[in-house]
Order: structure tokens, then sequence, then C-alpha cells
């Protein structure tokens, strides 16, 4: 499945919403305060320019397959870029993705499937 910039970031939105739905207490500073900047492609807020930006930095085309994406949020949560910086909750989530794969691989799929439809 191929993926535009903002298809793939709401799918991120997803993933990102559904790690911190699951685990609300181990996520609760800077993984809220970045959800809450990207809500913005489903709600009529519009989201923070600057997230989308990085994330077409980070994914360095205008299309994206589902499975790049999925590596590119290590690289986006793993590193500094123009909006987003690596904060300890960011690396804790790089870090599942890397110990947890399947089961965060589970979650992502969730995701492209439920954004299917959109």
């Amino acid at each position: 499945m191929t993926l535009s910039a903002k298809k793939s970031l709401e799918i991120l939105r997803c993933f990102l919403d559904k790690i911190w739905r699951e685990q609300p207490d181990q996520y609760p500073d800077d993984l809220p305060v970045l959800l809450g900047s990207m809500t913005g492609f489903r709600d009529i807020v519009p989201p923070d320019p600057a997230i989308l930006e990085d994330w077409k930095e980070v994914i360095e085309a205008t299309t994206i397959t589902s499975e790049q994406a999925y590596e590119k949020v290590k690289v986006l949560l793993g590193q500094h870029h123009l909006y987003l910086y690596t904060t300890p909750e960011t690396q804790q989530i790089v870090e599942q993705m890397e110990v947890n794969h399947d089961k965060m691989w589970s979650l992502w799929e969730e995701c492209v499937r439920d954004n299917e439809t959109d």
C-alpha cells in the first residue's frame, strides 16, 4: 500500500494514540503534547504544520509504503528535527518498536486499516 505524506502522518497519529491509550501512565508528558499537536488532521483545529514538515523531511518522498513509514517513525521519534525533539518518552517508543516488534507492528497495521476508509 502506498501512502501520501499526510496519510502516513495520520496513521502515525493513530499509532501513537493507541500506544498512549494502552499505557497512559508510561507516557504522561511528551506523548500527549505531541498527539495534541497532531490531532488537526481529523478535527476542525488545524495541526501544527511543523510536524508535517518534519515528517516530510524524514520520509524524503511524496509517497511511502506502510512498511517504510513504520521504519521512518523510528527516525522521527529517535532524532532531533525542526519541530520534534527526542525525549525519553519518544525514545522509549522507538525501543518498544525494536523489542516488541510484533505487538507494535500489529498496532501499526490496525491504524493502516482504520485509515483505509478515510
